[in-house]
């Protein structure tokens, strides 16, 4: 069996200088650790936007005062559909890893 590795690039076309790529940069790691923690969750309790927003909300927004509200809703939607399209994979046969629900 042939795995087949799927890489994601976003490409970004400004003008911006040290201090907005260093924003840029800021904003990543937080993202990527939400969306990620918001999956799981999304898979173990097959969580709606709705549920996410309920439980994660308050939280990013202590935890990362800076990040604008547009982000952490991105992240939400971001969550479910990637859980979304993993239980459909799932159910076909083609998800390659062992998590599951529960």
């Amino acid at each position: 069996m042939e795995f087949k590795v799927l890489r994601r690039t976003v490409v970004l076309e400004c003008y911006a200088n040290r201090v907005a790529g260093e924003a840029l940069r800021d904003i990543v790691e937080p993202l990527k650790t939400m969306v990620s923690e918001m999956v799981e969750y999304a898979l173990k309790h097959n969580a709606s936007q709705n549920t996410l927003h309920r439980v994660f909300y308050e939280r990013y927004r202590r935890e990362y005062p800076w990040m604008p509200t547009r982000v952490i809703k991105g992240a939400y939607r971001d969550a479910v559909r990637r859980a979304k399209s993993f239980r459909e994979r799932l159910k076909k046969g083609r998800a390659y890893t062992r998590k599951t629900k529960g």
